[in-house]
């Protein structure tokens, strides 16, 4: 049967509400051809997503709504390949709660890298055009780096994007300066070498994986690519929500903003450049359209 998972939003909601409606969901969900796996609380959000297999969304809401009456704000079907990548396989699952290795309930966050790597060549002949793409070294340094820090490669993007995606906002910062470090050491080596050098941008963004009406992590790669496209060349950006985060998890931050040159993106920052992408993508067909607009 197919798999999908749902999104619910509270003003407030404990893990032991969750528990007891996810009970209640097993007790009737025969009835209606659906079975309930596991489930993910932010308790500071008052956000619950349900993993659930059945054979259609409405037989789903239907289980729900019979069994606690909570309908959910948006539910998607979700491949599961593509679903462990984002949200991992080997967590402990204790009645239905979603557990980290560390003991700690799993929230759903996720943490976005995103890399942007373009290869620049002064050689004048078509045989090297090849230099123009990804450098195979560089994309080596990015995956070895994501896969040494915890983080899972995400085979998604068709723009050239690397994708990586990290539940510990901790190894998802120290990641993106260790890729940011080795690919400027990189740069250094071949200043002067036919390979020639590279231009990298690197985002970090904190996510969760559905909203009220988008895909599986459809928004959150969305907005992760967009702050990576408007980094200047060999920076990092930084959500704010993620810096947030950070601080909860360390009291070492000063001393990782300091090593390297980043950008923090405020809410403030994401809002408007949601609103200037958007505004773009819609009217680019329109052939008056312009700069000034």
């Amino acid at each position: 049967m197919p798999l999908y998972m749902d999104f619910h939003q509270f003003e407030s909601i404990t893990v032991e509400d969750v528990k007891k409606a996810h009970i209640a969901d097993i007790s009737v969900q025969e009835k209606f051809g659906v079975k309930y796996h596991q489930f993910w609380v932010n308790e500071d959000s008052g956000s619950v997503f349900c993993l659930v297999e059945g054979p259609d969304p409405k037989a789903c809401e239907l289980c729900h709504q019979i069994a606690h009456g909570n309908i959910a704000c948006n539910i998607q079907e979700v491949e599961p390949g593509f679903f462990n990548l984002f949200m991992g396989e080997k967590q402990f699952i204790d009645h239905g709660l979603t557990i980290n290795h560390d003991g700690s309930i799993d929230n759903a966050n996720r943490i976005l890298l995103v890399a942007d790597i373009r290869g620049i060549t002064l050689l004048d002949n078509a045989r090297q055009f090849r230099k123009l793409t990804i450098p195979f070294s560089a994309k080596k340094t990015v995956l070895d780096t994501l896969d040494s820090f915890g983080g899972r490669f995400v085979e998604h993007s068709s723009d050239g994007n690397l994708i990586g995606v990290f539940e510990s906002a901790i190894n998802a910062i120290r990641c993106v300066l260790q890729i940011q470090h080795d690919l400027s050491d990189s740069n250094q080596e071949n200043t002067i070498s036919e390979d020639g050098r590279i231009v990298f941008r690197l985002a970090i963004y904190k996510c969760q994986p559905l909203h009220h009406t988008d895909g599986f992590f459809e928004t959150a790669i969305q907005s992760a690519k967009r702050m990576c496209l408007i980094t200047p060349p060999n920076q990092i950006t930084v959500s704010a929500n993620l810096l947030d985060l950070f601080k909860i998890e360390t009291d070492d931050i000063d001393s990782y903003k300091t090593q390297f040159h980043q950008i923090e993106f405020s809410e403030a920052d994401e809002q408007f450049m949601q609103r200037l992408f958007d505004l773009a993508e819609r009217n680019i067909p329109e052939e008056n359209f312009n700069v000034q607009d």
